[in-house]
């Protein structure tokens, strides 16, 4: 099985030096059908998937990300360093690409969401 972090080296040898940052939910600058490929590629399904998000420490940001999950996730946390963000790392069982899709698309409908 591929670690995810490899698939984040894959799409980010493919990016430009400037254009190296945190993804911007909001935005929503990723290449769906890139990343699709790489996920059809480079894992076997189903895969213990690992998702990373950052998001403000206010206003319950923490219990959207989660709603999404279904409950009994394997769940860590790390507070930033002011203490004004918080990483959240949910790994889970994924059947497909898609289903790591439409995860990313429901997590990008929540405010100031990032994702690694």
């Amino acid at each position: 099985m591929t670690n995810n972090c490899f698939l984040f080296e894959l799409l980010d040898a493919k990016t430009p030096t400037s254009d190296k940052k945190l993804l911007n939910m909001d935005q929503k600058k990723y290449d769906d059908s890139n990343f699709r490929k790489l996920l059809t590629e480079e894992i076997t399904w189903p895969h213990v998937y690992m998702f990373k998000f950052i998001v403000p420490t206010n206003d319950d940001k923490e219990g959207q990300v989660l709603h999404l999950f279904p409950k009994g996730v394997d769940v860590s946390y790390k507070k930033s360093r002011t203490g004004k963000y918080v990483s959240i790392t949910i790994k889970t069982l994924i059947q497909s690409p898609d289903e790591v899709l439409k995860y990313y698309e429901q997590a990008a409908k929540i405010e100031g969401i990032m994702s690694l």
